[in-house]
């Protein structure tokens, strides 16, 4: 129905809300052709008086598609997104929406949190106040409904077929089939390309969709246990354990035997987006089940490390129709996480505040996680590789979808799985933030003028070929400026070549000032690689190669032999960080790898409290970050040993 086919009522005006309060909807029924009608209550989130009602929230995409449709609320008319229109219409339906799979006759009426509806959207300090307890709004669901739009055949067909896969996974959970589930499952062409389509539905990425699904739906129950209350709608399908079976079917897709199209490989991605969700869900289950335990929440186990960072970066390739969207679908949701996670950024250094810009706001997240952490790791991510709404060269555009990670990533989000590279450990970031946040102040030293950089690497019709060109190109800058290498980097070599380039032995062939004994050499570095180093789960999977490594060193090696090359580079870390092209070379003999957009005569500097060193650019009276680097020579704290021994002298960076 047309909006102008709405009999003429008054338009809705929304009574504002008390401090801690929420609106909740109840769906009317009505037949197909009737406007819906709705109708919003009041409720405090929090009262030892006045009991809360179960009710349901929503998580959804609110679409594209601009059309606006006309719904009654309390009487009185509103107009809501085509999406949302068709979920009410939909809900009103059936209450299959709510009720746990158990129960889907039961005919109570229910009550829905959405938030289109339940925040008055033309409020912005409304929506922030509500941005603020999100939290408990989804916490405190007694279910969790992802809406995914209306019914397609599409759906239906991936329905069937990962019900049969669901059907399967319990077959294999008992101790009559514990055969693989593989060999037990089978989809055809036109099934798998259905599931496709259904976990790219454009829901699984977006920016909410972290929060909503990390926390809602999840229900205690006994004294040690948990219950998972979520529904998949789309139309009038139902799917009660979309994302596990969802991740089960990528799991599956890239089998050899599997009819799932694989080129181009959608699957990887999908996967990703999957897991996050997964990963998200699983932090807040296991924090519930530690106060159950009363366990401690910092008592995690070692190994991956959650911060307010990470959960920035995990949102670099979600979708947002508001920019602040990608700061504020996550503060909730660490919030609720506690223990480190809240230690690592300050709330109130944050803007929340809708009509700030995202420059401010992504700024003022920079701030947080800086001021609380006393570390600017996270200045790895401004580096902006496409245009960007964000002007300043420190601040992160979180709007822009990436081909991260780069290192900044990779540091961050694995540093406590054995990735120790620190260029600047055991200190903390000596900061000023303008008033309007329009500059960042660090301190730290210059390491050298670039005086070298490589040309992009050519595109050539096999892997061997380019990774041949990229260490020609090194062999020839080591040879141009073998005079003023660094000492550390001299030293490095070896490490260098095994670790950071794709091709590491064609060096005796292309390099003569190698020293003789370098196949040694990498032996014994393989050989009498640090304890710890070798707990690292990285290193732990590669260590059979490596063994492989050493005996190939022992017996001799062909150098033009490209299988046995791509198999080398396949042992250890392939190649430099993802995004680190363009090799440079500082005026003080530092060899490293950073972005394509560096230059000569930009500047390699450490900056306290930042495990990279940085690539600046003096721009008339301050700097501008164009890029974070790798330098081998710097990795682990030399050039820090160094400032303290008074080679270095500290200075202010004011960055644009």
């Amino acid at each position: 129905m047309e909006f102008s086919q709405l009999p003429e009522v008054q338009d809705y005006k929304y009574t504002p809300l008390k401090t801690d309060e929420i609106r909740l909807l109840k769906i009317h029924p009505g037949l197909d052709e009737d406007v819906v009608s709705c109708s919003l209550e009041h409720f405090p989130l929090s009262s030892d008086e006045v009991i809360l009602p179960e009710y349901s929230a929503l998580s959804y995409a609110w679409g594209s598609d601009q059309t606006q449709f006309p719904v009654l609320m309390n009487g009185r008319q509103l107009t809501v997104s085509a999406n949302l229109h068709a979920a009410l219409q939909e809900f009103r339906a059936s209450s299959s929406w709510f009720i746990p799979e158990a129960d889907r006759h039961h005919k109570q009426s229910y009550f829905i949190w959405i938030d289109a509806l339940c925040i008055n959207q033309r409020d912005p300090v409304e929506r922030a106040e509500q941005v603020k307890i999100m939290r408990k709004i989804y916490q405190q669901a007694n279910c969790l409904t992802a809406w995914l739009g209306p019914g397609t055949s599409d759906f239906e067909i991936a329905a069937s077929a990962l019900g049969r896969l669901k059907t399967v996974r319990k077959q294999r959970s008992t101790k009559q089939n514990e055969a693989g589930i593989s060999g037990a499952f089978s989809a055809s062409e036109e099934e798998w390309i259905a599931i496709k389509n259904l976990l790219q539905n454009q829901y699984f990425s977006r920016s909410w969709v972290i929060q909503e699904y990390g926390l809602g739906g999840i229900i205690p129950f006994s004294d040690k246990g948990l219950k998972n209350r979520v529904v998949f709608c789309c139309g009038p399908g139902r799917i009660y354990d979309l994302i596990n079976i969802g991740m089960e079917a990528v799991s599956l897709a890239v089998t050899p035997d599997s009819k799932a199209p694989k080129y181009p490989n959608p699957w990887e991605g999908i996967g990703n987006g999957l897991q996050v969700l997964i990963h998200a869900r699983t932090m807040y289950q296991n924090m519930l089940l530690r106060h159950q335990a009363s366990t401690p929440l910092d008592a995690v186990p070692p190994g991956f490390q959650t911060t307010f960072a990470t959960l920035l970066l995990s949102q670099c390739n979600t979708l947002s129709s508001v920019p602040n969207d990608k700061v504020y679908s996550i503060l909730g949701f660490a919030e609720q996480l506690g223990g480190n996670v809240v230690k690592s950024y300050i709330t109130h250094e944050l803007i929340i505040d809708y009509t700030a810009t995202p420059q401010e706001v992504f700024a003022s997240s920079v701030r947080s996680i800086a001021l609380a952490t006393g570390r600017l790791d996270i200045l790895g991510a401004a580096y902006k590789e496409t245009p960007s709404l964000i002007k300043s060269s420190w601040t992160p555009d979180w709007t822009l979808k990436t081909s991260l990670p780069v290192y900044s990533l990779r540091y961050m989000l694995y540093f406590r799985h054995g990735l120790d590279f620190d260029c600047s450990p055991d200190t903390k970031c000596d900061v000023g933030f303008a008033h309007d946040l329009s500059t960042l102040t660090v301190s730290g030293f210059v390491l050298g003028k670039l005086v070298h950089v490589s040309s992009p690497v050519p595109q050539f019709s096999s892997m061997a070929g380019t990774l041949k060109y990229r260490f020609r190109a090194i062999a020839d800058l080591l040879d141009e400026h073998g005079n003023i290498i660094s000492d550390n980097t001299w030293d490095r070599i070896s490490e260098i070549l095994l670790m950071y380039l794709p091709i590491r032995f064609p060096m005796i062939q292309h390099f003569p000032a190698a020293k003789a004994n370098w196949s040694e050499q990498l032996r014994d570095w393989i050989c009498n690689m640090k304890e710890d180093e070798l707990e690292n789960k990285f290193i732990r999977k590669r260590t059979s190669m490596m063994d492989a490594l050493v005996q190939l060193l022992d017996k001799g090696l062909d150098f033009n032999d490209d299988t046995l090359l791509l198999a080398l580079m396949n042992s250890t870390s392939s190649k430099p960080p993802a995004g680190f092209e363009d090799i440079v070379v500082s005026s003080n003999g530092h060899i490293g790898f950073t972005s394509h957009r560096v230059r000569e005569g930009d500047l390699l500097c450490i900056i306290l409290g930042c495990g990279r060193p940085m690539i600046l650019r003096p721009v008339e009276n301050h700097f501008e970050l164009i890029s974070e680097s790798f330098v081998p020579s710097v990795m682990r704290g030399e050039a820090i040993g160094e400032w303290k021994a008074g080679k270095w002298d500290l200075r202010d960076f004011e960055l644009y």
